[in-house]
């Protein structure tokens, strides 16, 4: 995400204002897909720019979100691998 974008999951603001950030979700039942809406809203160009995504997220997964990148605004999937 551009540095100081505003970010909020299901309406609701995060705190974060770095370029990384990390979302961990409640416990979530497997096998069954869970959504969330992510919202940034920055600035590019010095215009306003408002993206939002809505993403579905499964227990034992990873997934990266690009928010804001002019090149690139895509949803990556990984699953975690068992401790």
């Amino acid at each position: 995400m551009p540095p100081g974008a505003k970010l909020t999951v299901n309406n609701k603001a995060t705190r974060s204002s770095s370029t990384t950030r990390k979302f961990v979700s409640p416990p979530l039942q497997p096998g069954k897909d869970f959504y969330y809406t992510l919202k940034a809203e920055f600035r590019r160009d010095g215009q306003p720019v408002t993206v939002t995504k809505r993403i579905a997220v499964r227990a034992g997964q990873e997934t990266l979100i690009e928010l804001g990148s002019p090149s690139v605004e895509g949803t990556v999937t990984r699953a975690r691998q068992a401790d």
